[in-house]
């Protein structure tokens, strides 16, 4: 829900995964996931949050991403508006989900995506996505 008309928005501090930095297109994109991954960074640029940047999520943005999103992080490191934290590492988390994923499979795939949940769970607890295997392969159980 939109803030009062007059009320400051909360500062959040978004971890976004490199999907939407991969599928972000340029102002003559079509296609509506690069519309949307394109609007969405805009706006985070444009109010007051943050996006989080730990070791893992640069190096994994170095790889994946458009040239929309790479102009996009310029523009968000000279507004100051990237919060690097170090590792935020959890053996608890690790071995939590090490325990519950089942299948060696989908547990390598829900490993690789740690670093997101890592980051959240040290911020704002919020992660953007739109990697929905990703998603799929940290659902609980079978």
């Amino acid at each position: 829900m939109p803030a009062a008309k007059g009320r400051a928005t909360r500062s959040r501090e978004l971890v976004i995964d490199a999907s939407i930095l991969q599928a972000s297109g340029g102002q003559a994109a079509t296609h509506p996931l690069s519309k949307h991954c394109r609007d969405f960074l805009s706006t985070v640029l444009k109010v007051c949050h943050v996006a989080v940047l730990t070791h893992e999520l640069s190096e994994d943005r170095k790889v994946h991403v458009s040239n929309f999103a790479r102009r996009w992080r310029v523009s968000m490191e000279a507004r100051k508006k990237i919060h690097r934290i170090p590792h935020a590492g959890s053996e608890l988390l690790a071995s939590t989900i090490e325990n519950v994923i089942s299948g060696p499979g989908r547990r390598q795939k829900a490993s690789d995506d740690f670093h997101l949940i890592e980051a959240a769970l040290v911020t704002d607890g919020i992660i953007a996505s739109v990697d929905e295997e990703g998603q799929g392969n940290l659902l609980l159980g079978d």
